[in-house]
């Protein structure tokens, strides 16, 4: 097996089987929007990124994805991408080909990145490129200041630099960190910037570079985000909420709450717009709060969801009693009057958005059956890309099909595990493992964990390990079906 050098990120839908980069597209581009022309989803498998895609499928729009494995470091595969996929929105097509043939351009597939990019014009079909990709560890950025930089910094620009190339709009994602957080009023798009900490000083630097770099740049900033989809200040709560009797948050730091459906749907306004009016825009639910009185709320109707059989003191905190690496703004309200102004975008007020999330996000059934047909997708996924002698994707969608359905289970004995760790998934869904198997879980989720964007990533493209790329793949074929056999399987 490789050494310690190799690392991974997420895979997702858009590696699929494929021939050739812009023949790949063509097969799979979803189209029912904008006669071909097509938003391209950066950071899809993200909380912000799903929601937004659910969104675009559920509008019948075209659209192509990535994430980790579209290096947005790398100017060259992005427009490798973008050419693939733009030949894809030309050709026409209906299944989920068009994020998997851009992959091949990128990854040099014979007839891939050069037939792509020339048939695609460069990214031709592209009308939007809607970045939800940023490094957002906020107290880790103090540490990491070099790498939090060129994610948020030259990551944007790069795709700033790609959409005015190709004559596309770019839609970036920014953050209230980027105000010093003593206004007495809700923070207006065009009061001055003030970041306090390394993660907020990124994001400005980021703004800035990229407005300068595409003309056709929309910046919507928002704040306290939270979704179905990842790690977030709900899921938190709900856990120590599960474990603890009492628990203390922060009470002197005033903001709203944000549910990404909400912001996603701001979004679907803006790239829908027949006229769009570019600049900077904020978002988020209407109305403000603090932490601790966010935590009050997510309590009680954890409560009424069943999701908490005991009660949980909550205690109020000063920043004071509770300090961290970076400074939080103390206050970070932002005016939504001007996107409700000009996109007509509805601000919903947040504790109705929340009530909304525990309504609609825990439709358990629902989700446990849409995230077992995922893991059955990524292992198809797998399968292909070991076919296509594509070793690095039979890694990244090896680890999402185990993942999935280890997290299935897990949520039919009643946990949300919202982490990596697939050993520890295996354990809390009741799954025994062989040493082998733990060996392999655990392999995985290392590689997961280092996952950086790094171009140690193509090494794994290297024929030399198709051994490799074949003992990941049947090992964890066989597991997937061995997690798939548990008894609660049967009850989806």
């Amino acid at each position: 097996m490789p050494g310690p050098w190799y690392s991974t990120g997420r895979a997702g839908s858009n590696i699929l089987a494929l021939s050739g980069g812009a023949a790949g597209v063509a097969a799979g581009v979803r189209l029912g929007w904008g006669g071909g022309e097509m938003v391209w989803v950066v950071g899809e498998r993200g909380m912000l990124g799903s929601e937004f895609r659910r969104l675009l499928e559920a509008e019948g729009m075209a659209f192509v994805g990535s994430d980790r494995e579209v290096d947005i470091l790398d100017p060259a595969a992005l427009e490798a991408f973008a050419g693939a996929a733009g030949a894809g929105a030309v050709a026409g097509g209906t299944a989920g080909g068009a994020a998997a043939g851009a992959v091949a351009a990128v990854a040099g597939t014979a007839g891939g990145a050069g037939s792509g990019a020339a048939a695609g014009a460069a990214g031709g079909g592209i009308s939007w490129i809607v970045n939800c990709a940023a490094y957002t560890a906020v107290d880790r950025a103090e540490d990491e200041a070099e790498l939090c930089r060129r994610l948020n910094v030259e990551g944007p620009a790069n795709l700033a630099a790609l959409a005015e190339k190709i004559g596309a709009s770019i839609l970036h994602i920014s953050t209230d960190y980027v105000f010093d957080g003593v206004a007495d009023r809700p923070y207006r798009e065009d009061d001055p910037m003030g970041p306090t900490g390394v993660y907020g000083r990124t994001k400005a630097e980021g703004e800035v570079a990229l407005a300068a770099l595409c003309r056709r740049s929309v910046i919507l900033r928002t704040a306290w985000l939270y979704g179905k989809d990842g790690p977030n200040f709900v899921y938190t709560m709900l856990r120590l909420m599960r474990q603890k009797d009492s628990i203390g948050v922060v009470a002197d730091q005033r903001g709203s709450p944000t549910w990404a459906r909400d912001l996603a749907a701001a979004m679907l306004a803006i790239v829908r717009s027949a006229e769009p009016r570019y600049g900077v825009f904020h978002f988020t639910d209407g109305g403000e709060t603090n932490w601790y009185e966010f935590a009050c709320e997510i309590l009680r109707l954890g409560r009424e969801a069943g999701l908490l059989e005991k009660d949980c003191r909550v205690e109020a905190l000063t920043t004071e009693q509770y300090p961290t690496k970076a400074r939080r703004p103390a206050y970070s309200v932002l005016s939504k009057d001007k996107i409700a102004a000009v996109y007509g975008v509805r601000v919903p007020e947040w504790r109705e958005s929340l009530s909304r999330f525990f309504g609609e996000g825990y439709r358990f059934v629902d989700d446990m059956r849409g995230l077992a047909s995922m893991a059955i997708y990524d292992l198809d996924t797998s399968r292909a890309m070991l076919a296509a002698t594509r070793y690095l994707y039979v890694v990244f969608a090896m680890q999402q099909a185990l993942e999935k359905n280890l997290k299935v289970l897990c949520l039919l004995h009643g946990d949300i595990e919202r982490h990596h760790n697939l050993g520890r998934l295996a354990d809390r869904a009741g799954v025994p493992v062989s040493a082998g198997e733990r060996r392999l879980l655990d392999l995985l989720a290392e590689y997961f964990s280092k996952g950086r964007y790094t171009g140690d990533l193509q090494r794994l493209s290297e024929p030399s390990q198709r051994e490799w790329a074949e003992r990941v793949f049947f090992e964890g074929e066989l597991l997937c079906e061995k997690i798939r056999r548990h008894p609660l399987f049967s009850t989806l």
